[in-house]
């Protein structure tokens, strides 16, 4: 029974998934300026967080839907090179990507440290030149484009996917898919414990966000609507990225950078742009993109060597506390002990005073060897360091 419904409920996800992917890769959603030429494909970004967090076998169903996108959205023949070896090829090089970074590297999913970061933008960079490189040439040999527009086409089509899985699937690796996860393979159920103490309102945290999201509404408006756009202020949009990843590390900047390079797009509907600012533009969003990650994920580390710093040292301190009530403990027994000593050797001299002084008077009187040979060995057993020795029972 488990079973069926694990079943069921991948291919509901497949199901959602090939929906999804193909509401991406509609044109006005990657923003096609001509066929070959765009500005980004988060269906990418999609296909990879799925592959990486759930399984790369998700690698055919992103096969079909290129191949359903082509030909709905392209009218591609179904037999060209792009539909047969661009769409499986593509989908077996993310699902590669995804196999390295699962297995052999094995990153933090949550994308929590430096080290995972790097190497996911690493990997993932190769892969998007792969897939870049097959593409391209499959588009080429079905005379999509022209050998010559060979470069232009790759460097575009290159900038798309890295803007999909650097500004798209890190969100949907870190918010969404420990819930697909969850669907795909429930866990035990646990016990909430409910918090005794009341949270009071802060409204900082929420004065701040608010804050952030004017400043990339602004930075927004200045790049694109406003009379400076003629300046090309690309640059600014790095401010909000940096304020909220040193602000709130990598799990929040991975919401701003959804947000910037969606607002980009948005903003490239309401003002269009040439082929040349297309391609300034996703280099943009590309290099703003890895910033964010490295920037967010190193604040995101601080963080996490912090509390664990903190718990070390509350350990240590709480050590340090039983070793010093041990001490006490043993420095109060040992207190005791001499107190007692002291006082079992008064005690016991009282009485044995009395019986050396009669063995004393005993040598004196007229008796037998034997009995003068037993009174020596009990005045001998009388001296200080026998007593002290009998009553530290030594």
């Amino acid at each position: 029974m488990r079973r069926v419904r694990a079943i069921i409920r991948h291919n509901l996800i497949e199901l959602v998934f090939l929906v999804v992917c193909l509401l991406l890769n509609r044109p006005e959603v990657i923003l096609v300026s001509r066929f070959g030429y765009v500005m980004w494909y988060p269906a990418t970004g999609l296909v990879l967080a799925l592959m990486l967090g759930v399984s790369p076998w998700y690698a055919f169903v992103a096969c079909l839907a290129g191949v359903i996108s082509g030909k709905m959205y392209y009218n591609q023949p179904l037999a060209s090179f792009g539909e047969t070896i661009g769409a499986a090829g593509g989908a077996g090089v993310y699902a590669a990507a995804a196999y390295v970074l699962r297995g052999p590297l094995k990153i933090d999913l949550q994308l929590r440290r430096r080290r995972d970061v790097f190497i996911y933008v690493s990997v993932t960079t190769v892969a998007a030149a792969g897939a870049t490189a097959l593409g391209v040439a499959c588009l080429s040999a079905d005379h999509t484009i022209h050998w010559d527009e060979y470069s232009r086409s790759a460097s575009v089509w290159f900038l798309g996917d890295e803007i999909g899985l650097l500004g798209v699937a890190p969100f949907l690796l870190i918010h969404i898919l420990p819930m697909i996860r969850d669907l795909v393979t429930p866990r035990a159920p646990t016990l909430a414990i409910e918090a005794t103490q009341e949270k009071q309102f802060n409204a900082l945290p929420l004065i701040e966000a608010l804050s952030q999201v004017i400043a990339l509404a602004s930075v927004l408006w200045m790049m694109f609507g406003s009379t400076l756009a003629r300046f090309e202020l690309y640059f600014l949009s790095f401010i909000p990225i940096i304020w909220v990843a040193m602000r709130h590390g990598i799990k929040r900047v991975v919401s701003g950078l959804l947000a910037l390079n969606f607002g980009i797009v948005v903003a490239a509907h309401f003002f269009p742009t040439t082929e040349d600012l297309l391609s300034k533009i996703g280099l943009m969003m590309f290099v703003v993109s890895a910033v964010g990650l490295l920037v967010g994920s190193a604040v995101s580390e601080r963080h996490r060597i912090a509390i664990e710093l903190l718990e070390r040292t509350a350990e240590l301190q709480e050590v340090n506390s039983q070793l010093l009530k041990s001490k006490h403990k043993a420095e109060e027994a040992s207190r005791a002990k001499s107190e007692f000593l002291a006082n079992m050797s008064h005690e016991i001299r009282t009485p044995i005073n009395g019986i050396l002084g009669m063995a004393e008077i005993l040598l004196e009187t007229n008796i037998s060897q034997d009995q003068r040979n037993y009174l020596e060995m009990l005045r001998g057993s009388g001296e200080p360091e026998t007593v002290i020795q009998i009553a530290a029972g030594g």
